[in-house]
């Protein structure tokens, strides 16, 4: 993966900024391995006690100069199911709140808070498989030397299930430990470097993160904060007036991009707004044109999300994916309950 050398060299020449018992218990079995991973390294599970993060971020350009920044801020009682995310940006903010009576939004997603959804995930809980691994995953382990060091890789590869992509690796750790340095999310480019990696309540957490897809980093996060609750406030996670209710959806309707804009029973998923692209500058000086193919998820409240780029020139894709993430449908239903949609959408320049 020689687009990525550079970014892991940088990020794994860090030390490990507290001591990890030598004793940790590991395994060679690659699931065994892989579910003691996600536990060891996500602040989650039944021994876990209320906790409060805080998080500073920037997005950097191409010359590491910092194009925006902001917070993330974090609430978790897990014996409760609580959860607060407050994601700011210089221009905005997204606030999701869960709760045993339903999921909460309150903001707009797109393409930045999307990223910034994943890396509070990179702190708090970056593998998303506990104790169970879907059967059209094949899970791979192997030694690979990255960044000058040696570690243990994960590489997760899609069977005939749900059409889902990983990076290769997924998720790397830190050679003999349950330690994990280099993760990623299914369906995203992106690779996360979690490095300086500390201890709170026996797991393992990153104090800096950088992300990119590339040969250099495009985003970088610090660990500002990271304590227990001593007294858990239900007033911090009562949704504003503002927030949207998030229904779970009942089913997941695979759909050919065609039937989108039908209304014939059992389906019905119509688009409401759908603005168009802008033609990118740089796009158009070097007469680029083609296709973008996006794999989309529709929400069961009409809005997009998760996006994922099939196909198209790299120099289209921000502009497809910027566009789609506007786009508002009526709510899906099928056969009378809340579902969401896995779609492709094909923008043309």
């Amino acid at each position: 993966m020689p687009a990525h050398r550079s970014v892991l060299q940088l990020a794994l020449s860090c030390a490990l900024s507290l001591h990890i018992p030598l004793h940790a218990q590991t395994s060679n079995d690659p699931k065994a391995l892989l579910f003691l991973s996600a536990k060891q390294n996500g602040l989650f599970g039944d021994d876990i006690k209320p906790w409060h993060l805080k998080a500073s971020y920037a997005f950097l350009d191409d010359s590491g100069q910092i194009t925006d920044s902001g917070s993330i801020e974090e609430l978790h009682v897990e014996q409760q199911k609580l959860t607060k995310i407050v994601i700011t940006r210089s221009d905005s903010s997204l606030t999701l709140i869960q709760t045993e009576n339903g999921n909460y939004r309150e903001g707009e997603l797109d393409r930045k808070f999307a990223v910034l959804m994943l890396l509070a995930s990179s702190f708090t809980h970056p593998i998303p498989f506990s104790n169970k691994l879907p059967p059209f995953l094949d899970l791979k382990l192997q030694t690979r030397a990255m960044g000058g060091s040696d570690l243990r890789c994960f590489t997760l590869k899609g069977g005939n299930g749900p059409s889902s992509s990983f990076n290769d690796p997924a998720y790397c750790l830190q050679n003999a430990l349950p330690v994990l340095r280099v993760g990623s999310f299914a369906d995203d480019s992106h690779q996360f470097i979690r490095n300086h990696i500390g201890e709170f309540q026996g797991r393992y957490v990153p104090m800096d993160i950088t992300a990119g897809e590339g040969e250099k980093p495009e985003l970088a996060a610090h660990l500002e904060l990271l304590k227990l609750i001593t007294a858990v406030d239900p007033a911090d996670f009562i949704p504003s007036s503002g927030a949207v209710l998030q229904k779970p959806p009942l089913s997941t309707l695979i759909m050919a991009e065609d039937m989108i804009d039908r209304n014939s029973p059992p389906y019905r998923v119509r688009p409401i707004s759908q603005p168009q692209p802008k033609y990118p500058e740089s796009a158009r000086a070097t007469n680029i044109h083609g296709d973008v193919k996006v794999r989309a998820t529709i929400g069961t409240d009409g809005h997009i999300a998760a996006l994922h780029v099939i196909t198209g020139p790299p120099q289209l894709q921000n502009a497809a994916l910027d566009a789609i993430w506007q786009w508002r449908f009526e709510p899906p239903w099928h056969q009378g309950a809340p579902a969401q949609v896995v779609t492709v959408f094909t923008i043309h320049f």
